[in-house]
């Protein structure tokens, strides 16, 4: 049988020289188990380190969707924020819209889709469900923004009118008879308001326009005539005296004349009318006619 002999020679001289002999197959399996065993402690220590960097790796995956999830939250609650200012923003618009006698939009599909607080709960996606409404929302306040941006401009444009018809009193007094149907004191269709004054006071321009007429006209008396912007024309009767010429531009409270009683009349009064194309209408509602009441009447 084979063998191998391991001799051992110390440095000191005066110690023995030892020898160890050990059969051949004896050695070999302790140099297997060597071997094994320096494999397995570095197959430990390599698996040890896996494991480290894959805990590691969690961590940093759960800090991630920890991260992830808050930010979810707090977009969640920012929408929640967000639809009530949507709803305010529509609400708004509706009031302005109903105050200027305008048609009423209704909410959208889109609108109620966002304003579903139920939504959020339906969806299995929350970051894609808050995403998807954050996008509808901004498409809704868009089209909010433009319909205020035109009420804006209708606005305008109804105080711009509102300036340029007959919107005032052309001079305050109680009213003694209305337009319409009347009995006394002379039966018929009175197409004008008659305004109870002093002899002698003055009255005024009720719009800018221009002077048509000035002069005598029967049942009337002493008259003036007014032509004003889109289609109106005020006339002044019982005049006691004309301030004013025939051709000349008048601006709104402008001066126009004093009360009379010219004509058929009982006493001292102001008879007041307003035309819309050549049409008598009634006065009444445009005295003191403010822009809210005229964007009524002018839309």
């Amino acid at each position: 049988m084979a063998h191998y002999t391991f001799v051992m020679i110390p440095h000191d001289p005066k110690r023995k020289t030892f020898s160890l002999k050990l059969p051949s197959k004896l050695v070999h399996s302790l140099l297997l188990i060597v071997v094994f065993a320096a494999g397995l402690l570095v197959g430990t220590i390599g698996y040890n380190i896996l494991l480290t960097n894959q805990a590691r790796n969690y961590q940093f995956a759960l800090s991630l969707t920890s991260n992830k999830a808050q930010k979810i939250d707090y977009f969640e609650k920012e929408t929640g924020n967000l639809k009530a200012a949507v709803l305010d923003l529509h609400l708004r618009n509706n009031q302005l819209r109903e105050l200027l006698g305008l048609k009423l939009e209704k909410p959208s599909a889109n609108v109620k889709k966002v304003v579903d607080q139920k939504l959020l709960n339906k969806v299995e996606n929350k970051e894609k469900s808050v995403s998807e409404m954050l996008e509808e929302t901004k498409k809704i306040t868009k089209k909010d923004t433009e319909e205020l941006v035109k009420i804006k401009a209708h606005v305008t444009d109804v105080f711009k009118k509102t300036a340029a018809i007959p919107s005032k009193w052309p001079i305050y007094g109680k009213i003694v008879s209305k337009f319409g149907y009347r009995v006394f004191p002379w039966p018929g269709m009175h197409t004008g308001t008659d305004i109870q004054a002093k002899f002698g006071d003055i009255f005024r321009a009720t719009a800018p326009g221009v002077v048509t007429y000035t002069g005598w006209r029967s049942g009337y008396g002493l008259t003036i005539e007014l032509k004003h912007q889109y289609g109106y024309s005020t006339l002044f009767a019982h005049c006691s005296q004309v301030l004013v010429s025939q051709g000349e531009k008048i601006k709104s409270g402008q001066v126009l004349g004093r009360v009379g009683m010219t004509g058929y009349s009982t006493g001292p009064h102001l008879h007041y009318e307003i035309k819309k194309d050549g049409v008598a209408i009634n006065p009444s509602v445009f005295l003191g006619l403010n822009p809210l009441a005229a964007a009524r009447i002018l839309k």
